[in-house]
């Protein structure tokens, strides 16, 4: 299993002005062997989390949740050699 957390900012909907902004995270996975980039839009799956240590502690219970819950989708990953990327 391949993932990437990604920190961002956006404007906070209870801004009427439009300047404040909060924190959240993305969390991403995919099977490898390759990249994101060359990986297909269906093998991916994204979540957000609030930008926070209680957001970063539930982005990795989802990441646990994610490997324990679909095992086979992990094990089971051709070596980079044997494959070409799906994009």
């Amino acid at each position: 299993m391949r993932y990437v957390i990604t920190p961002g900012k956006k404007a906070d909907p209870a801004d009427e002005n439009g300047k404040r902004k909060i924190e959240f995270l993305t969390v991403t996975v995919w099977p490898g062997p390759w990249s994101v980039e060359h990986t297909a839009e269906e093998k991916i799956r994204s979540a957000e989390f609030e930008g926070s240590q209680a957001g970063l502690d539930a982005a990795v219970a989802w990441l646990h949740e994610c490997y324990k819950g679909d095992m086979p989708r992990w094990t089971n990953i051709p070596s980079i050699l044997d494959c070409e990327p799906d994009r």
